[in-house]
Formats: structure tokens, C-alpha cells, sequence
């Protein structure tokens, strides 16, 4: 006979297996719809002479439909001669028409070979193929050409023309995101039994840590190395995910190389890549001051939580790497701490809240990481997310940490997330957080009543929250 006890373990332990196996379905499934790293681009290459002023564009129209999110632009080389352009776009929807943009004005456009290249197969145009498939359709006459070339002519400022795209360079929908979900499905449910088997819920009976907090077990410090391994890379290799490559696009210099390792910058991204990066290596190049007439008025480094050489750079951690390494490995540090550290900082919440069960918080930790709303707010809330994080981390151990060294140590760590906390300021965010902090704390103390195991120690708990809120009020009030 199988002991109940037993069963039911088995039950639970093939519960996760599934539950994992259908959240990395989802997220494989998501990512097949949304985003365009997993899958060949489309790549469109023309040769084209033009003598129009400006700069060009391109779109792509999914279900006859253009958008300013699927656009792109590049630097024209007008008055050079044919000169070769080569541009990409995503493979995870259907494209079926693409409208270029050969400048801004008034001039002459010579196109001798368009070449689109998709998924499934690659269209050529050149002669009478190019003559009948290119659509001049604003602001451009066609001129007739013997010797096979396209020479349409502009006579406004707002001219282009369009190349239908046949359905044959497509992926199939339907068959890709079931493909997409099956995967990650079987994926995750190897995974699932793996992490099951070698990192699940193993805790003692009886353990040391007498607050219930965070106890890591084999593959919980495997995450947490491998993340250390993953920043310590980035910093060396002046590795990064800002968008600040589309400066290539808009700065264009003979000879210059790509300054792209992996996937590709997004215009879309403009409030980091040409507002919030332009501050920040602002502030460096100026040697951190308080006032930036480059940036605002007053002290607006300081409302803008960029970097400044004073007493709050010490509780910026992701401005650290400026002060220790060259500017790029600086760059560096500062998006590890916006990424690894948010990751980081959620899975140590997620163990937590779950009582160190591993399975769990990795995929807790995945899906808020993940979230469409984490990553569209990635350049402020990642870090408002990870000074959260560390204030219910901090809280907690101070009120039922066991050993004295453990309460000072999150007394102080308590101390600089308040003060991180509020340098990001952005009261939407602020506020909401600060009442989830509340819940979180509060709910975690009535668990199992756990709140009477704050008895122990109970003066010096008092004292360090005495002392943060010293320390907390005493630097806010300097900053202000």
C-alpha cells in the first residue's frame, strides 16, 4: 500500500510538472506573436539613385494596414550615384505590402533591383518584373526608361511608393504558434521535472532560519550564479539592450561599423535611446552635477533620478559602474542592474512569499519580468520595481530575522531601498507600490501568525526601525 501522504506528494509534484509546462507554452506562445527575435526577418535590399533631400522611410503593412510602429528609416545617399540599402523587419506576422519613403522633397528616384527576402522564399524585381510590380502611388510620376530601370519622379515633399508582398514569403500562422505552444510546452514540462526532482520544495522540518525566510537549496543558488555569471559578462563585454543604435542611423559615419551584437534597436523606444541615455552620458561627460543646463532648469538631474556626484549616488546602484569602471562598462552596469537586478530582486520576493518554493518563483519571477507592462515601462519601473522588492525583503527579515547581525544588515538594507525608492519620483507608480508593500508585509506577518516570532529581540528590532526612519528622513530632508 502507498501511503496517502505519498499520493498525494505525487499529485502536487505532477500539478507543477503541468502547471510549468503550460506557462512556458504561454510564453513561448507569446513571444511567437509578439516578438520578432525568435524568427527569420524579412529583408528587403534595393539599389536605388536618388537626388531628393531628407531622410527615407519604410513601412509594412500587416492586414492592409500600416502603423508607425512598423516603420523604420535609414540615411539616404542622395546625389552618389545607385547606392545598395538593406533594410529588415519582422517574420512573426503576414506582410503583404511595403511602402518606401525615397525622401522628403522634390527630385528624381532611379530603382534598378528590388529583392525581398521572407521566411518561406525570396522575390526579385528587376525589368519589366520591377516596371509592373512597383506602385508609384503619392507624389511620384513614372518616366519611361528603355533600358529597364524604374526612374519615377517626385513633385512634393511627401512622396513613395509600394511593392505588394505575396503570401508565399510567410510563415503559416496557424501552424507556427501551435508549433510555437507545443514546444514550449514539452519544454517546460521537462523542465518542470527536472526542477521537480533536483531544486523542488525541500525544506527541513525543523529548520534554522526560525522566521520562515528565504532558505536556498541547490538550484535556487544556481539561479542566483547564474544571473551573477550573466552581469558579470555583460559589464566585461560592454553588453547592454539599450536602443542607443538607432543614434548609427541618425549620425551617419563613413566607415563606421554596427554597433549591434544582438537583435535590433527600436525607434519606438525613444524615450530611452534619445532622451533618458542622452541625460545619463550627459550628466557623465559633465562630471555629475546638480544643475545641467543641457537637461532643464534647476536641480533637474535630481527630479529626473539621473546620475549626480553628491551624497545620493550612494544609494543609486545602478550608477555605481560609472564610478568604477569607464563609461561603456558604466553603461553596462546600469542596464545589468536594470535587468538582472530586476530578476534578481523578484525571484528573492517570490521565494519569499511562497516559502522557498523554487518552481514557483522562478515562474513567478519570469512572468512579472516578462510582462508586457514591465517591459514597455522598462527605463523607470524596473528600477521602482526592484526598490520594492527590496523593501518587503528588508522589512520582513527585520521583523523575523533570528540572528542580530541579520536584523542590522536589513535595517540598513531597508534604510537604502527607501531612499532609492524615492528618488525614482513618479507618484502613480510610488503610491500603488507602497500600498502593495503594506499588503504584503501585513499578509505575511498573519501567516501562521507568524508576527509572535517578532518577540525575540523585539528592542532591537525597534531600535533599527527607529534608526531607519532617522536615516530615511534625515537624507530627504538634505536632498530637498
Amino acid at each position: 500500500m502507498v501511503p496517502a501522504e505519498s499520493m498525494q506528494s505525487v499529485k502536487k509534484n505532477n500539478l507543477n510538472i503541468v502547471a510549468a509546462a503550460f506557462f512556458f507554452g504561454c510564453l513561448c506562445l507569446a513571444a511567437c506573436a509578439k516578438s520578432p527575435f525568435f524568427f527569420t526577418p524579412y529583408s528587403l535590399i534595393f539599389t536605388m539613385a536618388t537626388t531628393t533631400p531628407g531622410s527615407g522611410e519604410f513601412f509594412y503593412s500587416v492586414d492592409s494596414r500600416y502603423a508607425k510602429s512598423r516603420s523604420g528609416w535609414f540615411a539616404l545617399r542622395s546625389n552618389e550615384g545607385p547606392q545598395r540599402y538593406q533594410l529588415s523587419f519582422p517574420s512573426n506576422k503576414q506582410v503583404d505590402r511595403l511602402r518606401i519613403d525615397p525622401g522628403k522633397g522634390r527630385g528624381v528616384v532611379t530603382i534598378t533591383a528590388i529583392t525581398i527576402s521572407g521566411p518561406r522564399g525570396r522575390l526579385i524585381l528587376t525589368g519589366e518584373q520591377l516596371l509592373s510590380t512597383v506602385i508609384p502611388s503619392h507624389q511620384l510620376i513614372r518616366k519611361n526608361d528603355p533600358s529597364g530601370r524604374l526612374i519615377l519622379v517626385s513633385i512634393g515633399r511627401d512622396p513613395y511608393f509600394e511593392v505588394p508582398v505575396p503570401d508565399t514569403l510567410a510563415y503559416n500562422s496557424v501552424m507556427l504558434y501551435c508549433g510555437s505552444f507545443l514546444l514550449g510546452f514539452f519544454l517546460g514540462g521537462a523542465c518542470g521535472f527536472i526542477l521537480e526532482k533536483i531544486g523542488g520544495r525541500k525544506q527541513p522540518r525543523q529548520s534554522k532560519n526560525r522566521g520562515g525566510l528565504i532558505e536556498l537549496n541547490i538550484f535556487s543558488r544556481g539561479v542566483l550564479l547564474f544571473c551573477l555569471l550573466s552581469a558579470t559578462i555583460m559589464v566585461a563585454g560592454k553588453l547592454h539592450f539599450s536602443s542607443i543604435a538607432m543614434w548609427d542611423r541618425a549620425v551617419r559615419q563613413e566607415g563606421a561599423g554596427t554597433s549591434v551584437f544582438l537583435g535590433r534597436p527600436l525607434n519606438i523606444r525613444s524615450d530611452e535611446w534619445a532622451v533618458w541615455t542622452p541625460f545619463t552620458l550627459s550628466q557623465v561627460q559633465r562630471g555629475w552635477p546638480r544643475v545641467n543646463p543641457s537637461i532643464g532648469k534647476g536641480q533637474s538631474p535630481l527630479l529626473a533620478f539621473l546620475p549626480v556626484r553628491d551624497l545620493s549616488a550612494v544609494f543609486q546602484p545602478k550608477y555605481w559602474g560609472f564610478f568604477l569602471f569607464d563609461v561603456e562598462r558604466g553603461f553596462s552596469w546600469l542596464w545589468a542592474y536594470k535587468s538582472i537586478g530586476l530578476f534578481v530582486s523578484l525571484f528573492l520576493l517570490c521565494l519569499l512569499i511562497t516559502s522557498n518554493h523554487t518552481t514557483l518563483s522562478l515562474a513567478g519571477a519570469l512572468w512579472m519580468y516578462s510582462s508586457s507592462f514591465s517591459q514597455w515601462w522598462f527605463s523607470i519601473f524596473s528600477e521602482m520595481v526592484t526598490g520594492f522588492s527590496l523593501i518587503v525583503l528588508a522589512a520582513c527579515y527585520l521583523l523575523y530575522a533570528a540572528k542580530q547581525w541579520q536584523i542590522v544588515t536589513a535595517g540598513a538594507i531597508l534604510a537604502g531601498a527607501l531612499i532609492n525608492f524615492g528618488l525614482h519620483l513618479y507618484p502613480p507608480w510610488q503610491i500603488i507600490l507602497a500600498y502593495l508593500v503594506v499588503v504584503l508585509v501585513i499578509g505575511y506577518s498573519l501567516d501562521g501568525k507568524r508576527f509572535i516570532k517578532a518577540l525575540p529581540l523585539l528592542r532591537l528590532r525597534l531600535a533599527v526601525l527607529f534608526g531607519v526612519f532617522i536615516l530615511v528622513t534625515g537624507i530627504a530632508g538634505w536632498l530637498a
